[in-house]
């Protein structure tokens, strides 16, 4: 398939080639068909490390690759387990609440299933996100 290769860049260290391959599978995430064969190649994992310490681009092109995939129950897991939700609410914060990596990540966890059952009751202080959470989605 022809997504392995993008995957399997992921994987380089910084370079050119990584910030391509975390566009190209940023654009390709748009279509369903693509989505799972990202999901097959092992891309989560891989993503969710590039959303915590690739370069702002590449941090970007990561999250929105996880907005598209969290568009998808059958994915959340995988995304859960590999931290995914934690690397989105840091990449909020690291971004101050501004720009097209934050409104990925926040556009990624507001399909991603709560870390906890009992969002609802926790109010202002959910999680690292509370004030900016509540400015997004008023209760």
């Amino acid at each position: 398939e022809g997504v392995v290769p993008l995957v399997a860049l992921l994987t380089a260290g910084p370079c050119p080639a990584r910030k391509e391959a975390a566009g190209a599978l940023s654009n390709l995430a748009a279509n369903a068909t693509c989505q799972v064969a990202i999901a097959h190649a092992g891309a989560i994992p891989l993503l969710v490390e590039l959303v915590k310490g690739g370069f702002p681009e590449e941090k970007a092109c990561a999250a929105n690759v996880l907005r598209h995939l969290a568009g998808d129950e059958q994915q959340h897991e995988a995304i859960m387990e590999a931290g995914g939700r934690k690397a989105l609410e840091l990449l909020i914060v690291e971004c101050s609440n501004e720009g097209p990596c934050a409104e990925k990540a926040i556009a990624a966890l507001e399909l991603l299933p709560p870390s906890t059952p009992r969002k609802e009751q926790l109010g202002p202080s959910y999680g690292l996100l509370g004030p900016i959470w509540h400015r997004r989605r008023p209760m």
